[in-house]
């Protein structure tokens, strides 16, 4: 795993801490998952952050903005 992939990885999951619907409980075993999917090639970032920028949209249309 690259360096730009561990951060995009500590911030994707930083970043599911709050979300409201399913938030990460242990940010730990949350990085080891996505380490453990890049060590089988299943790991997809941009789709976790076109999904994080979704549930942004969707909280932000939710309060009126």
């Amino acid at each position: 795993m690259s360096e730009e992939e561990l951060m995009l990885c500590a911030l994707i999951t930083d970043a599911r801490r709050s979300d409201s619907e399913t938030p990460v409980i242990s940010p730990g075993g949350y990085m080891r998952g996505m380490v453990e999917a890049c060590q089988l090639g299943n790991l997809n970032l941009a789709g976790s952050l076109i999904g994080l920028n979704e549930r942004r949209l969707a909280e932000e249309q939710g309060r009126g903005q």
